[in-house]
């Protein structure tokens, strides 16, 4: 993925501007932060694509759109209930917690499509798989995360 160093520097000169566009759209600072993480994830994914420069831009992006997403688990946007937080949280835990017990291809799979927003066949290209594969390996991921958040 890259030089961690150089990861680090750009999470540290990244994060609080990233992370204030998401808070002015979710008025709640920990959906914030989700998002603001999320996002700096996702732009890691595509460094090796983005033109110099554009780091900001493209981590400012994908934050929006997580932070509008964000903004739905919260119904007043102004005023979040503790209670709601509190639920998404432990959402947020138990997702993290089934997608962290998935197999390495189904988990780096649901990354490519999920934070990444590639289709089959780059997910299929990216893994060394055809883009029916790579459905596939998508698809059996899903089940597996539906069966492991059912159960929780």
């Amino acid at each position: 993925m890259g030089d961690p160093e150089v990861l680090a520097a750009l999470y540290k000169e990244h994060f609080d501007p990233v992370r204030r566009r998401a808070q002015a759209i979710t008025r709640c600072p920990h959906a914030a932060e989700d998002a603001a993480q999320d996002a700096l994830l996702a732009t890691f994914a595509q460094l090796d694509r983005l033109d110099h420069g554009a780091f900001g831009a493209y981590a400012t992006t994908v934050a929006r759109r997580n932070a509008l997403r964000q903004r739905t688990l919260v119904p007043d946007a102004h005023e979040p209930r503790e209670e709601d937080h509190a639920h998404a949280v432990i959402l947020r835990d138990h997702v993290r917690g089934a997608l962290n017990a998935l197999p390495e291809r189904q988990r780096q799979a649901m990354f490519l499509q999920v934070y990444a927003d590639r289709p089959n066949d780059e997910i299929g290209d990216a893994l060394g798989l055809t883009a029916n594969a790579a459905g596939q390996l998508l698809h059996r991921a899903r089940r597996s995360l539906q069966s492991s958040l059912e159960a929780s």
